[in-house]
């Protein structure tokens, strides 16, 4: 498998530690979070949408576990992306 970031968006319940347990979940897989915001959601006061940047391949088994289980805690969870990571070194062809 290829080194890649998974990026996905995700809302949690209004209750206290939902967002704690979705965290958990990821941590529980062993899936670093390289990033987190939040952005208001327009039209719904004091609700917000988490933006994350997650070391690992969509494909990867733990990625999938920790996804599933997103899905089961989060009221909304989508995967915007899996692309390659920084950390892939280039090759070159030798000649």
């Amino acid at each position: 498998q290829v080194p890649a970031k998974t990026t996905i968006i995700m809302t949690t319940d209004q209750q206290p530690g939902s967002l704690v347990d979705a965290l958990l979940s990821l941590k529980n897989h062993h899936i670093n979070m390289h990033k987190l915001e939040s952005r208001p959601i327009t039209g719904n006061p004091w609700q917000e949408m988490f933006y994350l940047d997650l070391q690992g391949n969509i494909q990867s088994e733990e990625m999938k576990l920790a996804l599933t289980e997103l899905e089961k805690i989060t009221r909304f969870v989508k995967v915007l992306g899996c692309y390659p990571s920084e950390d892939i070194v280039p090759v070159s062809a030798s000649v």
